[in-house]
């Protein structure tokens, strides 16, 4: 009697089990890169959070890679994710994959990011610093005398 049990049971998981099977499943299709970045031309805001889901990581570990600063990092990424959404129609898919055009963009934008850091930093270094790299008895007609063309 047991077993009479046991063997309705596996017949009625099974029966369900195949019923399950053959019944159409709901999947959520995911868009590929080419159909997002279509859609972000067309101005698809919700195309354009997919997107962002999708490559955050990628260009967050670019700007890692380059910059140090967490703020530094963050700007970039905001940036970088500005250039996809206004720059989407530049976007090529003949030349190469979605995802090379955007850690593309996030390499090009933390390198602008370092050349403004140090361009910053040069500009604000205070008067001291200035002063003792700079030796005040130097002129443009100290040392032998003054640069002649003819003597060279």
């Amino acid at each position: 009697m047991s077993s009479d049990s046991f063997r309705l049971g596996l017949r009625t998981s099974l029966n369900s089990s195949l019923a399950a099977e053959s019944l159409p499943q709901k999947t959520a299709a995911v868009p590929s890169d080419n159909d997002l970045i279509v859609m972000v031309q067309r101005g698809n805001e919700e195309a354009f959070g997919q997107l962002f889901d999708r490559y955050y990581v990628v260009i967050r570990s670019v700007a890692r890679k380059i910059l140090r600063n967490p703020e530094d990092i963050d700007d970039v990424i905001q940036e970088t994710f500005m250039d996809v959404f206004q720059g989407a129609r530049s976007y090529d898919p003949a030349r190469g994959k979605l995802k090379t055009w955007i850690s593309y963009l996030a390499y090009h934008r933390s390198v602008k990011r370092v050349r403004f850091l140090k361009k910053r930093m040069w500009q604000t270094c205070d008067s001291d610093e200035t002063s003792s790299v700079l030796d005040p008895e130097i002129t443009p007609m100290s040392g032998s005398g003054p640069l002649i063309l003819e003597d060279l």
